[in-house]
């Protein structure tokens, strides 16, 4: 049975209500305005236009080098293995406090199907300080850097201060982006449960 196109539409909402606070958080607080549902629908639309229709269904350039912690270079399409892989893309730059919280939940989480079908890529200041930062993380996954971080995976999402996730499909463009927020966890957890149906359905 596919999952019901009325879940998707939720995820997105949801990632673009996150996005509203994380904006709102970088504006002055004491001149926050209230926040009701006419603004976050919105926000909802003018976010949807802006950040998700350019970059869903946009194809990612296989060739694009990811580098792990040994400085190995592999392309991203080698990793990907021609098969719908769950990716999460954060940056140096990001809330490390929302990346965390993300990495928190795919520990606890500890889904076997989401852990075979996850990449998780990132982009550093230098080679060194990928290094550092990962080997501090101590993740239970493994994480690449992406060569070329100004050109990144070529996607419109990128750069936003924003860690989000997405579907790369074998036909190497991408779906389901979802964006997660610390202070909601369970929409987090909802999401993998969506995608590990998807990718379950996928494969079988």
């Amino acid at each position: 049975m596919k999952p019901k196109p009325r879940i998707t539409i939720y995820l997105f909402l949801f990632s673009f209500i996150s996005l509203f606070f994380d904006i709102s958080c970088s504006r002055d607080r004491d001149n926050r305005k209230p926040i009701n549902s006419a603004n976050l629908k919105d926000v909802f639309f003018n976010n949807y236009v802006r950040l998700i229709v350019p970059s869903d269904g946009k194809l990612i350039d296989q060739s694009t080098i990811l580098i792990d912690t040994n400085l190995v270079e592999r392309k991203i399409g080698q990793l990907a293995k021609k098969k719908h892989t769950l990716v999460f893309r954060y940056s140096a730059s990001d809330c490390e406090m929302c990346v965390n919280s993300v990495f928190k939940i795919i520990k606890e989480e500890n889904n076997k199907l989401i852990n075979d079908n996850i990449l998780i890529v990132t982009d550093s200041y230098s080679s060194r300080d990928f290094i550092v930062k990962t080997k501090y993380l101590n993740f239970f996954l493994p994480i690449y850097d992406v060569k070329e971080p100004i050109k990144g995976l070529g996607l419109p999402l990128e750069g936003k201060n924003l860690p989000f996730f997405f579907i790369l499909g074998p036909d190497n463009r991408i779906s389901k982006i979802f964006f997660p927020y610390k202070e909601y966890p369970d929409k987090t957890r909802e999401y993998f449960s969506y995608i590990n149906t998807f990718i379950k359905e996928k494969h079988d």
